[in-house]
């Protein structure tokens, strides 16, 4: 998928519906391997080898102005946003704030919030609003893969184990001694 993918099936927090879409950015390499590896590496504790595979993690400069809704301002309280539209699985709720905020409402460029799985006061994320599918706008001609960013962060990428172990391991449960 190109960096510049602006998705609208209702899959990300803050998708817009067709024909509009939302684009996803992070402020830093670490939080946008997490949000794109997910609840995947915090149930594992490591990345499968195939997904860090098929990440490429890029650069980008957003090649427009305009304004947008920050849900991280202290004030934002004010206007009804909370913590919790960063954190909730309810992405009705989430996504009818993008809504409300992107071209049909308020007419906003995106809206900056705080990334779900890192807890680094200081990263953000983007979600830009515009038109469904690949905007063709300048890209990093040099993306870092998922593997050796892994490795850069001291994330560890694993080979997740054969289906046959895991049926075995679960079949076998260990004998625990009581007193």
């Amino acid at each position: 998928m190109a960096p510049w993918w602006f998705s609208s099936n209702g899959s990300g927090r803050f998708d817009l519906p067709g024909p509009h879409g939302t684009c996803y950015l992070a402020s830093g390499a670490e939080a946008a391997v997490r949000e794109r590896w997910g609840e995947e590496f915090l149930a594992l504790g490591y990345v499968p080898r195939g997904l860090a595979e098929e990440t490429k993690v890029s650069e980008l400069r957003v090649p427009k102005g305009g304004r947008l809704a920050d849900l991280c301002a202290g004030d934002a309280a004010h206007f009804g946003v909370t913590r919790e539209i960063n954190t909730t699985d309810r992405y009705d709720i989430t996504q009818a704030w993008a809504n409300a905020l992107g071209p049909l409402g308020s007419g906003l460029l995106g809206l900056r919030y705080q990334p779900r799985l890192s807890t680094d006061s200081r990263s953000w994320a983007l979600g830009l609003f515009g038109d469904a599918g690949e905007a063709p706008w300048p890209s990093d001609q040099q993306p870092v893969g998922g593997v050796e960013l892994a490795e850069r962060l001291g994330i560890p990428v694993a080979s997740t184990p054969a289906l046959a172990a895991l049926t075995t391991a679960l079949r076998t449960p260990p004998s625990v001694e009581r007193p």
